[in-house]
């Protein structure tokens, strides 16, 4: 019997994020206390990351819940109006620099 896994993402648990007067997010590792200011396309993401959350929800809400690469790929590529092969490279690429960071935690589910 084989068992099918996904790849999937979630906040990590000790992270502070805002946004700035232009409205860019700003994110960090409470640890590290160094914000990583995200692109117009990485705010994109974040977005999808947070579930459309502003920084003063993730206060008083549960985590968001983790999402799939797959997910994120595909609500990314709605976004900007293409198709999910498109960006799925990209979207890949910037969820692992999230995780770099520390700000994101890849979980794999059955």
């Amino acid at each position: 019997m084989t068992v099918e896994t996904t790849e999937g993402w979630a906040l990590a648990p000790d992270i502070a994020w805002a946004r700035t007067a232009g409205g860019q997010a700003a994110v960090m590792t409470l640890e590290a206390g160094q914000p990583l200011l995200l692109s117009a396309s990485g705010d994109v993401i974040w977005d999808i990351l947070v579930g459309g959350r502003t920084p003063e929800d993730d206060l008083v809400a549960d985590p968001p819940a983790p999402l799939s690469t797959t997910d994120v790929t595909v609500q990314v590529a709605e976004a900007f109006g293409l198709a999910p092969a498109d960006v799925a490279a990209d979207v890949h690429a910037f969820l692992e620099m999230l995780e770099a960071h520390g700000v994101l935690v890849r979980m794999t589910t059955a």
